[in-house]
């Protein structure tokens, strides 16, 4: 019969197989993702040259950045939008140049100043939700900074079947007069900016972009061959 301090080292054995194991299973997919996502980011790295900029509803534009080791020229990371105000933005983007004040309660009534810091742009009630920053100065300050790299003359908008996207907002989208946009949806399609990706089809919200970037990278090559950033 096992002692009793035999069975705990038994049993920690095994918890340290399988923590080693899950460790391996995740490098191993990351970089299968990486490798996917590489083949496509060759041609966006000529697509998005490093003076334009990648305004997403989410992590997207962070993402990109990263991916290609590029400094951030876009304010769009670690935070998202909700999918009518990311419209309203794309409408007029001049709108993030006004200063942003914090609110205590979204005025979607999902989220709260509890759970992550949120700004208002001054003089609007469009909401940024700074999902992965501890304080509004942290969040605040991080955004400033690479908001003054943002180039206003060469941009591509980004959207997301995610944060409240609906028929109603697609529409929307599709209806912007802004030329350099794209909304990657789950099964609705406007040609040409809002793209149905076969891949999620059936799928409620459009999966995250660190997880499925090859996707979402595949895409916007194509796009970028027909509507070049220029």
């Amino acid at each position: 019969m096992l002692s009793l301090r035999n069975s705990s080292i038994h049993v920690n054995t095994l918890i340290m197989i399988k923590n080693t194991l899950i460790k391996a299973a995740k490098a191993v997919r990351k970089l299968y993702i990486d490798t996917r996502c590489r083949k496509y980011l060759k041609r966006l790295a000529v697509q998005i040259p490093e003076d334009a900029s990648v305004f997403a509803m989410n992590c997207f534009g962070g993402h990109f950045s990263q991916m290609l080791h590029r400094e951030y020229t876009t304010p769009t990371a670690g935070l998202f939008f909700y999918a009518s105000d990311f419209n309203r933005i794309i409408e007029d983007i001049n709108v993030i140049k006004q200063p942003i004040h914090f609110v205590e309660k979204s005025k979607y009534g999902l989220r709260d100043s509890s759970q992550y810091p949120i700004g208002v742009f001054e003089g609007t009630d469009i909401e940024i939700h700074f999902l992965h920053y501890p304080t509004p100065e942290v969040a605040l300050e991080k955004w400033n900074r690479r908001l003054a790299r943002f180039n206003f003359n060469k941009w591509i908008a980004v959207g997301f079947c995610q944060n409240l996207y609906n028929d109603k907002t697609i529409a929307d989208f599709a209806a912007l007069k802004y030329p350099h946009r794209v909304l990657f949806t789950n099964k609705t399609s406007y040609p040409p900016h809002v793209i149905g990706c076969r891949e999620f089809s059936g799928l409620h919200d459009s999966p995250s972009a660190y997880l499925k970037g090859f996707v979402y990278y595949k895409y916007l090559t194509a796009y970028l061959d027909k509507y070049p950033l220029i």
